[in-house]
């Protein structure tokens, strides 16, 4: 439900939505995007593929691989960038993860969502 509040001279309307159900690919393990991909339409091998891609993208990847091993396998899939394996900054980021398509984003989009999480350093 959205509401209008009055900030000054202006009216602004504020509108919440609930969005702990949606998975945010920066936090998600794996095996959670896998599992996403495959009922949203990927094959078990290709969904198993993907979400090693996309948690590498992320950084988030169990185990890491090395920079010169990841970016052969972007430049054998004729991309000409690799992983920065740093968090997404928009979920249109997923569209340059090897092995995504325009339509498994356009399928798993829906269910994703970023939200900025606060860190140490």
């Amino acid at each position: 439900m959205a509401r209008e509040i009055k900030i000054g001279q202006s009216r602004v309307n504020l509108r919440l939505e609930d969005e702990a159900w949606r998975i945010n690919p920066n936090l998600a393990s794996p095996a959670l995007l896998e599992a996403l991909l495959h009922v949203t339409g990927s094959a078990p091998e290709s969904a198993r593929s993907l979400a090693g891609s996309i948690s590498e993208w992320v950084g988030s990847a169990p185990v890491t691989r090395p920079r010169n091993v990841l970016l052969a396998e972007y430049r054998a899939a004729g991309l000409d960038h690799g992983p920065p394996a740093e968090p997404l900054e928009s979920l249109s980021e997923l569209g340059r993860v090897r092995g995504m398509t325009p339509d498994i984003l356009a399928a798993i989009a829906p269910s994703h969502a970023l939200w900025a999480t606060l860190t140490e350093r």
